[in-house]
Parts: C-alpha cells; sequence; structure tokens
C-alpha cells in the first residue's frame, strides 16, 4: 500500500495555512478522488503524524473538522472511517444538493426513545 503522504504529496512548513488545514484538505482530496475509499479505515493518528511530519494534535484537528463535514467518522474501538455516503454520491451536508440522513455517518442509531427526548425538550 502506498503511504497516503505520497499519493497526496507533503505539507508545506512555509505556507500560510496552519498545518492542520493542509492536512484537512490533503485527507479531503483522497477521499474525494477515490484514494481514500467509502468505508476504508484511516491509518491510525500516531501513524498520519509520523508519516506527515506533524504533532497527534494536528492530526487530530484535521480528522475532527471532516468529522464534522461528514465525510469521516470515528467508531471507538475500531478507529476513523471513510463515510459509506460518499459512494453513493451524496456528498457531504455542506455540498450543494448533497443530503445526508440524520445519523448516517455519526454512527448514531435513531430510535423512538430519540424522537421521544426530542418532544420532551
Amino acid at each position: 500500500m502506498t503511504p497516503l503522504s505520497q499519493a497526496v504529496g507533503r505539507l508545506d512548513e512555509s505556507s500560510n495555512l496552519p498545518l492542520y488545514q493542509q492536512l484537512q484538505r490533503a485527507l479531503r482530496q483522497a477521499i474525494e478522488t477515490r484514494i481514500l475509499s467509502p468505508n476504508d479505515a484511516l491509518p491510525p493518528e500516531r501513524d498520519l503524524a509520523h508519516e506527515f511530519s506533524v504533532s497527534r494534535i494536528t492530526v487530530r484537528k484535521a480528522i475532527d473538522g471532516l468529522v464534522s463535514e461528514d465525510m469521516l467518522v470515528r467508531r471507538q474501538g475500531s478507529g476513523t472511517f471513510v463515510c459509506s455516503h460518499i459512494e453513493n454520491g451524496l456528498g457531504s451536508k455542506s455540498s450543494p444538493g448533497g443530503f445526508v440522513p440524520l445519523g448516517h455517518c455519526s454512527g448514531a442509531r435513531l430510535s423512538h426513545r430519540s424522537l421521544t427526548s426530542l418532544r420532551a425538550s
């Protein structure tokens, strides 16, 4: 398997753009160009940090941004994965015309209890 940094390029420390944003763009590009396919697991944060020569905090911040865009999902005890809705062409919540059903990528499970608690609020 080709290291991710070779596929998307190295980060530019001399750039005005923070490293976490550069990494976020690189990971987004890897997802959009199918270097990382739907349901693929990302390498562990410490491996990405070593590969891109950044701190784990930088990696975590980049991944957090992609999780909030519904491009990645964290599964406790399993790792971080590319969302499956990318494969269906639905895009992320922020994309024009894109729609992601609630809980589709986040791993949340909807139930009548969820709806009941919403009504009570």
